[in-house]
This record gives C-alpha cells, structure tokens and sequence, in this order.
C-alpha cells in the first residue's frame, strides 16, 4: 500500500524515461533504440513491480543472513520510501536495473561468506556486476572494493580473485564481440575512455526541499552507521564480515557516483539497496522504540513534503 501511494503522482501526471543514449549503458539503449519505452504508464507499471521485487529480495538477504537481529521488513519499507521519493525514479531509469543486479551481489558475496569455496557465488559477484555496468557504467568503480572483498571469503583467494575478473569481463566479452561483427568496436572503445576525462565533472540540479531531504538523508545514514562500526566487535566474525561488506561497497559507490552526470538524482539511488540494510538495522535495534518510531516518522514525513508540496 505504502509503494502504491507513493507512485499515485506517476500515473495521474507520468514522468517522462530516461531516453537519454549513451555509449555507456549499452543494454538500457536497447530499451530507447526500439521505442519500448513509450508508454508512460507502462514505464510506470514496470518500474513499480521492479523496486516491488526488489525490495522482496532485500528483505529476503536480511533475513535469510541474519543481519538484524530479529525478522523485519523495514529494510525493505525503507527502500521503497526512498526508490519512490524523487520525480525521476517514478519512472524507468538505468539505475533501476542496476540496481536488481547490486542487491544479487550482496546475495551471492554474503553466500560465499557462509560457504567459502562457493566458486559459483564468485564468478556469479563478477558476471552481475559486468551486467549491471551494462546498464549503468558509474557502478563499475565498485569493483576494486568486491577485489578487496573476495580474498577474504576464501581459502585460496588467487583462484577467486582470478574467476571474479573473469566473471566481470564475460558480459564484456560478448558486447566486443557484438560490436566487432558491427564494425563498431572502435569507435565505442574511444567512446569508453572519454568516461575517465569527465571524472567529477557532474552538474547538481537540486532544489531547496531536495537539498534538505539529501541532508537529511546523509545525516540518518552516519548515524546508522557509526552506531553499525561500534557494534561491530558485539557480533560473531562471520556476521561482522558481512557488515565490513555492506561498507566497503558502500564506499564504492560514493566513487562511483563521480562518474554520474547526476549523482544526486538517479546515481544516489545506487545507494539505495546498501545503505537500507544499515539504516533498517540501526532502527530496528534500538532499544527505545519510541526514538525508533520518531526517526522513522521523520524521513516518512520528509519524503512525503518532498513528493506533495
């Protein structure tokens, strides 16, 4: 109910897609390139079942692993408030998708965890996140992070290391290879090294009330998260490595968003799968639960003043 309320402005005065074409998100210009993307209400159907799903399978990596101590679907509330509170993502956007193969890399690098030798979970981390850079690139920069990650799940962290860049580079592999038998190949290599020249070089449209919602939102998540970084060493190892993961790529995707045309726009919605887990587990444990309802209340409050007035 929460996600359809939140979406009703999508259907009574739909958000156009994003149609922009860019060398660097191949697999979502096919959606532009065969004008599959021009019903508004479909977008916005698609798009709502998406972060419906999604926000499922947060819940089901939060449950299924332990990360908070007791069985909740606030992480998974918390991502649909804040998929949903920007104009822009009421829509289909390249981060939507890349954000489906995000939330299965946390799968799959919290199942290697649990069961170190799990070739299949590592090659799976490498073969998502090639795909989700498919549909939008600035996500990429994430992948010296997962590098300082993999060895840690392992007992033999050169094979690993080594079947997680090969995982990363398979989707890679048949994009060349698509764009060698176009004759194209060239041409989109030159494309993909000009990224590098526009590093930080972003433009911040926000308005007031978007100013003070990123404001309130960057203060919940330090909160969230120097309350995480001091109870690290109250957990077993094996969930504290889970924990350090949730950081570190969250790191990852801080640098990435350097890369974003519009960092606060659509590339903070990277953010979004990460960052739920650490803020749903700092509301969810606190001991006061009326301070639990009031922080709740609070970014629920903001996002609805940002989305009505």
């Amino acid at each position: 109910m929460t996600l359809v309320a939140l979406w009703i402005p999508a259907f009574f005065n739909p958000v156009s897609p994003n149609l922009h074409y860019s060398h660097y998100q191949p697999i979502y210009n096919l959606l532009v390139k065969y004008s599959l993307l021009n019903n508004t209400i479909l977008n916005s159907v698609v798009a709502i079942i998406l972060i419906f799903l999604q926000a499922l399978l947060i819940n089901r990596i939060v449950n299924s692993h332990n990360l908070i101590s007791k069985t909740t679907f606030l992480p998974a509330l918390i991502y649909v408030l804040l998929m949903s509170f920007h104009p822009a993502g009421l829509t289909i956007h390249p981060t939507l998708f890349a954000n489906l193969f995000l939330i299965l890399i946390l799968q799959n690098l919290f199942s290697a965890n649990d069961e170190p030798g799990n070739l299949q979970s590592v090659i799976s981390i490498g073969v998502y996140l090639g795909a989700a850079s498919l549909f939008y690139f600035p996500v990429l920069l994430i992948f010296p992070f997962i590098l300082f990650l993999v060895p840690s799940v392992s007992a033999k962290p050169l094979k690993e290391i080594f079947i997680y860049i090969a995982g990363l580079f398979l989707p890679y592999y048949f994009y060349a290879f698509t764009l060698f038998m176009q004759n194209r190949f060239r041409f989109t290599a030159n494309e993909y090294t000009k990224i590098f020249h526009d590093f930080l070089n972003f433009s911040l449209n926000l308005s007031a009330k978007e100013y003070i919602m990123l404001g309130l939102l960057v203060i919940i998540f330090l909160i969230a998260l120097t309350r995480t970084l001091a109870s690290l060493f109250e957990i077993v190892i094996a969930m504290r490595r889970k924990i350090v993961f949730l950081i570190v790529i969250s790191i990852g995707i801080f640098f990435g968003l350097s890369l974003a045309a519009d960092p606060f726009k659509e590339g903070l919605m990277l953010f979004f799968p990460v960052s739920v887990i650490i803020i749903g587990k700092f509301i969810a444990e606190i001991r006061n639960s009326k301070l639990a309802d009031v922080i709740l209340l609070t970014l629920v409050t903001m996002i609805l003043i940002l989305k009505f007035m």
